[in-house]
């Protein structure tokens, strides 16, 4: 049975939020790789070996998670949860659409954070 810790690809555009959900992740035993762009996540992504999950909150880059979650999709098969503070019910369909596991509306509480991370690691 393996220890090795799980590895989550973390992007969020604003650091304080980056800094928060690192660490919290990193508290429930997750080992944690950031990104704060679009071009950093697709380099990691198709780089770094296992990734089992990656979490999408750019909302402020030019492409943004939906985009990203896409272009993840035409080489990789991890779990992707989109993060996203402004959202219609039109763009939590867009992004299940574009291969999303999980679509996370914030603010939402730590506790339902992990909850969210956990089970869809469960499904994969």
């Amino acid at each position: 049975m393996s220890t090795e810790k799980p590895t989550i690809l973390l992007a969020e555009d604003y650091p304080a939020m980056l800094r928060l959900l690192s660490r919290v992740l990193e508290l429930e035993g997750y080992r944690v790789v950031t990104a704060h762009d679009d071009t950093a996540v697709l380099k990691l992504a198709a780089k770094r070996k296992p990734l089992q999950l990656v979490i999408l909150g750019l909302e402020a880059t030019e492409q943004h998670s939906i985009e990203v979650c896409r272009r993840i999709r035409q080489f990789s098969n991890v779990p992707v949860i989109i993060l996203a503070a402004k959202y219609e019910v039109h763009d939590r369909m867009r992004s299940l659409e574009a291969g999303a596991a999980d679509f996370i509306t914030l603010p939402v509480s730590m506790a339902e954070f992990v909850a969210r991370v956990k089970a869809v690691l469960r499904c994969f």
